[in-house]
């Protein structure tokens, strides 16, 4: 059951939320006024116990074992996880690529792009130039490319410059 509308009172603060239907089973939350209640992108795009590698301008690469930067998380989660887009946006790239194994690179608009990497496999009927919706599953977690274990690259671009994925997403609307 999806609830269409809500108001709560707690204190001095009063909540209140509509649900507007995007068809196909989306759909967002609205103030009264009209405002969006959904964040830009998601906090995470997969359920993870932990954090493995943050990003960090110098990392002992686990295979190299030579220093090099590291431009994005990596989240440790079992093979099979579903990993989720971070917000609405377009395929840009989908396939092998070197070191990130299989991976699957989301445009959101001109200037936001995220990268998912080392999957197991991609989610069916994905192609380049495919619309996807933020919380669609758009793979599972695996350990293709240079990965020693299994987990999920995850990386944030803003404007094509590699920023830290958890900060962005923390200041993003």
């Amino acid at each position: 059951e999806q609830i269409l509308a809500v108001q709560f009172r707690g204190g001095q603060r009063k909540l209140e939320a509509v649900w507007f239907d995007r068809g196909n089973g989306h759909g967002d939350y609205y103030s009264f006024d009209g405002r969006s209640l959904s964040r830009t992108f998601l906090a995470s795009p997969l359920e993870f116990t932990r954090v493995s590698s943050n990003y960090t301008e110098a990392r002992l690469h686990p295979i190299f074992r030579d220093w090099r930067a590291h431009k994005g998380v990596d989240m440790h989660a079992p093979i099979g996880t579903k990993v989720r887009t971070t917000a609405d946006g377009t395929i840009k790239f989908i396939g092998r690529q070197s070191g990130y194994g299989n991976v699957i690179i989301v445009q959101h608009n001109t200037r936001y792009q995220t990268l998912y990497a080392h999957l197991n496999e991609f989610a069916q009927g994905l192609e380049q130039g495919s619309r996807v919706i933020q919380g669609d599953v758009i793979g599972t977690v695996g350990m293709t490319g240079w990965s020693t274990g299994p987990h999920l690259h995850f990386e944030f671009h803003i404007d094509g410059e590699h920023v830290d994925p958890m900060a962005a997403i923390e200041q993003s609307p």
